[in-house]
């Protein structure tokens, strides 16, 4: 191999590990205006909606 080879195959094996995710946590938010609404949502649903319970890490907002 050449010295370019391995410059190269060096330079790719170090970026793998910036490629790694970890999956968002979910959270459960209600709503300000509509009583008995609730939502489960890994962002923030907006304007009107307030967080209550999380983070969990299984969609359902079921457990922790």
């Amino acid at each position: 191999m050449s010295l370019h080879t391995l410059w190269i195959a060096l330079l790719l094996s170090s970026l793998t590990g910036l490629c790694e995710a970890k999956p968002a946590y979910w959270y459960r938010w209600q709503s300000k205006t509509q009583e008995g609404i609730y939502v489960c949502s890994q962002t923030y649903p907006g304007i009107g909606w307030i967080r209550i319970a999380g983070p969990f890490k299984i969609a359902g907002c079921k457990s922790f």
